[in-house]
């Protein structure tokens, strides 16, 4: 069965038993959709999403066996009350809001959650993967580690993760700390055993004794709507390790930190591409190392891929990549920076309308006097000017836009 690909970003992609459409892209040349619609009554089993912007959004009215999705960008994913998914995500996802009234299951296709997430504050507390916002009146559960934060009916909000407790002496204690305004909550601490996940305690806190050795743990809380236990929202905490002295070694030396061990990592250096970080860092066991990258302008329409060995990571609302829980010498790689396509315009004509992104940024150069509208990817009106020759920028929130400049259009990405 043909995928749907190309540019069709006025069309609406609604599979039906005479258009069992199963594939939107084909992972080779990206493909942009308005909206996709699963009918009710509609039977799929599988649907996959490869390197596509849908415009709208991903409606489902009827249960859809597993959706992968792989550099997808969506602004909504509309489950419908009564029907069920399971949501896959691989690689660079940008899912700005699910909001869900079925069964659904958000799950890491590439098995590469999150192990730790060193962050004890509230502040610093936000949906830090592929999907940025859920609002939940059925059942949700995130398996990824990445969902902090869901409203709705069953509403949940971790407002502190458990952290690595490395080289303890004694007992030590986890804890998480969760809230929610219409959901009763259940704590079950899980410690990893030959792979699997065996109950460990169910109160907010865990005492891990230092008999039982060195684990990694983690915590799942649910939150039960107070009305309707059949409304409920389960989050994972990323697992921490937790590792103990063993009885061999030396007292505690005089410096404290002599101890520490520390790690390098790499970064290796892109054309067309700079970052916040230099190319080796030195960083303490169980830290964090976070970096950002900057597109030089003749490369800003890159879409960047972070890799660690065979791990991809993705970047939060700000532009940041993080990889958490270092624990040996790691190199980042960081490829997909390309130069800019020319267009036909460009090459012909000295002074052109020209759009692009930095960061957060819209740059806008209009050689002559002409209307600017920005619209979101959701068709909402963000900007307008009227009239404005020469040079202009503005900051947006992260998520895709469609420029039009006079009869000039273009679609950029804000990151």
């Amino acid at each position: 069965m043909p995928a749907v690909t190309g540019d069709k970003s006025t069309e609406d992609v609604k599979i039906t038993n005479d258009n069992p459409v199963d594939k939107i892209g084909d992972g080779k040349t990206a493909t942009t959709v308005k909206s996709i619609e699963v009918p009710a009554g509609v039977t799929t089993e599988q649907l996959t999403i490869d390197k596509a912007t849908i415009v709208e959004k991903l409606d489902l009215k009827e249960s859809v066996g597993e959706i992968v999705s792989n550099e997808v960008i969506i602004p909504e994913v509309v489950l419908a009350s009564g029907k069920t998914t399971v949501l896959a995500l691989q690689s660079g996802n940008e899912i700005a809001k699910i909001t869900n009234a079925g069964t659904m299951t958000l799950k890491d296709a590439a098995a590469v959650a999150p192990h730790s997430l060193a962050v004890e504050t509230r502040a610093a507390l936000s949906n830090s993967g592929a999907v940025k916002d859920v609002a939940n009146s059925g059942k949700f559960t995130d398996e990824t580690a990445t969902i902090v934060t869901v409203t709705g009916d069953a509403d949940l909000a971790i407002t502190s993760l458990p952290s690595n407790k490395l080289n303890a002496t004694s007992n030590v204690t986890l804890a998480v700390v969760a809230e929610s305004a219409n959901g009763n909550l259940t704590y079950q601490w899980e410690k990893e055993s030959s792979s699997n996940w065996i109950a460990a305690g169910t109160e907010a806190t865990l005492t891990v004794k230092k008999v039982d050795g060195n684990a990694k743990f983690r915590c799942k809380v649910v939150s039960t709507n107070k009305g309707d236990n059949a409304k409920t929202t389960t989050l994972y905490t990323p697992a921490v390790s937790v590792t103990f002295k063993s009885a061999e070694d030396p007292s505690t030396p005089s410096d404290p930190t002599s101890s520490t061990k520390t790690y390098t990592v790499t970064l290796k250096k892109v054309t067309g591409a700079t970052f916040n970080q230099k190319e080796t860092t030195t960083v303490e066991e169980g830290k964090d190392f976070s970096f950002t990258i900057t597109l030089a302008k003749d490369y800003n329409q890159s879409k960047p891929v972070v890799k660690v060995g065979t791990t991809t990571y993705t970047a939060d609302a700000k532009g940041v990549y993080t990889i958490k829980n270092i624990a040996k010498d790691i190199t980042v790689e960081v490829s997909g920076i390309v130069k800019n396509a020319a267009t036909g315009v460009e090459e012909t004509t000295e002074d052109a309308i020209r759009v692009w992104s930095e960061g957060s940024t819209l740059y806008i150069h209009t050689p002559e006097a002409a209307d600017v509208y920005v619209v979101s990817g959701a068709g909402a009106l963000q900007r307008q000017l009227k009239a404005v020759p020469g040079d202009q920028n503005m900051q947006l929130p992260a998520g895709f836009y469609i420029v039009r400049v006079g009869t000039y259009t273009a679609k950029v990405i804000i990151r």
